[in-house]
């Protein structure tokens, strides 16, 4: 009788812990705001982020690069607990129309995102900005504060419902420090 209880007990846990019920749209979400919203899409913050973390350098990827020129750009793969494949972390610094900005992008593969942007719109106070489609991807840009500053946020995926296996989403921000 002990032990059902305790299972009970540790079922009833587990059914109130977010970590239990989340699903791939929660989790990327989580990091996707861990990473890039909450502390900055700080180019510096990240790559110290990716050091202390023990994430995988890898040759720069320009599609984790959401401006079309960049000074310095850094990428890397990383586990994400919860979610079946590795994601893609870029960060960059650039300068676009004369502002300072840094980058930071995440693209995650292989789950159920068709979520994610929903999830993204209820948990920000984002206002849609503009919008791209070529037929096969939907890119959106919105704008928000977070992490005390006003920051643009794109979020990419690919337009039919069916395929929404991957998701990348980007942050663009005046850079804080130099």
């Amino acid at each position: 009788m002990t032990g059902q209880i305790v299972i009970s007990g540790m079922t009833a846990a587990c059914l109130m812990s977010p970590p239990c019920w989340a699903d791939d749209a929660d989790i990327a979400l989580d990091f996707f705001h861990e990473t890039c919203l909450a502390a900055e899409s700080d180019f510096v913050r990240v790559s110290e982020t990716a050091s202390r973390e023990s994430w995988e350098a890898t040759a720069t990827i320009a599609a984790l690069v959401p401006v079309p020129s960049w000074e310095v750009s850094k990428s890397w793969t990383a586990d994400v607990t919860g979610l079946g494949a590795k994601v893609l972390i870029g960060a960059a610094r650039a300068t676009l129309g004369g502002q300072a900005i840094d980058s930071c992008t995440i693209a995650f593969f292989d789950g159920q995102f068709a979520s994610f942007e929903e999830r993204f719109l209820v948990r920000t106070d984002a206002e849609k900005f503009g919008e791209e489609s070529d037929g096969l991807q939907v890119s959106r840009v919105y704008v928000l504060i977070a992490g005390g500053r006003r920051q643009l946020v794109k979020v990419s995926a690919p337009a039919s419902p069916s395929a929404r296996h991957m998701v990348m989403a980007s942050s663009i921000a005046s850079r804080t420090r130099h």
